[in-house]
């Protein structure tokens, strides 16, 4: 099932699930280390200007310890799968269901024409949620995608011509 990308929220907006959004630190800046690995290129179009990618989405995060136990709270009448290390570290993987209810980074493909999950059978949208024992938590939010993107080519010199395709990422709100 393919979608047409755009920018827009991807979380409930009802009172009874309402997303927890984290709160700003103290210098303003929510800092997300973001893993973009590029797996496939494939089917470069010329007529339509587009080629497709498959690549892994990678963005972590750390939340402060308060929003991290509403996080577990709310994971909590959930049969979610929870590790716990000898340092008394919890690793809770949040089931796709329940993603949706938890806050992660608005990142979007400027330049995608579609995007779409790898199989419809298998979902790759994964979150994990890693409490670290009187330090808060870090959110790591896994994804696979098929997208087509994008690409203006100057066939000027065709079939000698170079083309040179950008994949573009930012935030939906912030730019």
């Amino acid at each position: 099932m393919k979608k047409f990308v755009e920018c827009e929220s991807k979380h409930t907006k009802n009172k009874k699930n309402e997303v927890i959004l984290p709160p700003r630190p103290k210098n303003g800046v929510l800092r997300i280390n973001v893993t973009f690995v590029l797996l496939d290129i494939s089917s470069v179009d010329i007529r339509n200007m587009d080629f497709q990618v498959m690549f892994r989405l990678r963005q972590m995060w750390s939340i402060h310890r308060n929003t991290c136990e509403t996080y577990k709270n709310k994971l909590k009448n959930e049969k979610a799968d929870k590790k716990v290390n000898e340092n008394y570290d919890e690793d809770i993987f949040v089931s796709p269901k329940l993603i949706k209810h938890l806050w992660w980074p608005d990142t979007h493909f400027p330049n995608a024409k579609l995007i779409d999950s790898p199989s419809s059978v298998v979902n790759f949208n994964k979150m994990k949620l890693k409490s670290h024992y009187y330090r808060g938590c870090t959110v790591e939010h896994n994804s696979l995608s098929i997208a087509t993107m994008a690409c203006p080519m100057n066939l000027r010199h065709y079939p000698m011509d170079v083309q040179l395709c950008h994949i573009n990422m930012r935030s939906c709100k912030y730019n």
